[in-house]
């Protein structure tokens, strides 16, 4: 089952559209203005694929847009294929076993994890791993000067 969800997101092209779907469920809005209606797909041969101009501020976007995938050089599907694989940032992967199975490097493969958590713990999920660590670990104790800072 796990390969079959992973086949979903085997380029760029099907992740593109599965991302658009859900960022875009009502059709394309421009982020930087809110126009909805005047916007183009470029297709130029020097453009990435899914870049978008909205002709009423003049300026490009994409889905990527806002988004931690804004600035990353790794294609999308890469990503999602990488979300998938952690769980939204709530299983533990090694970037040994990731950067194998999405065909990165390792470098790429931590730094991707390392974000992946970052956006999941910015959005509050946790994992339960994180969560009975955080309860097996006793209470912070004050000392009586900080005791008196408290009061």
């Amino acid at each position: 089952m796990r390969t079959d969800l992973l086949l979903c997101f085997k380029d760029e092209g099907a992740a593109l559209s599965l991302v658009e779907a859900h960022v875009w469920p009502d059709g394309v809005v421009c982020p930087h203005c809110g126009e909805t209606r005047r916007t183009g797909l470029l297709r130029g041969l020097s453009t990435v694929p899914g870049t978008r101009k909205c002709y009423r501020c003049r300026r490009l976007f994409s889905v990527r847009s806002g988004t931690i995938f804004e600035c990353s050089h790794v294609p999308l599907h890469k990503w999602l294929q990488a979300f998938f694989l952690t769980g939204c940032g709530r299983e533990t992967i090694k970037p040994y076993h990731l950067s194998q199975t999405i065909n990165v490097s390792f470098k790429t493969a931590a730094l991707m994890i390392e974000e992946i958590k970052r956006s999941a713990a910015a959005c509050e999920l946790r994992s339960a791993a994180d969560e009975t660590q955080a309860a097996s670990q006793p209470p912070a104790r004050h000392s009586s000067a900080d005791a008196s800072k408290l009061a």
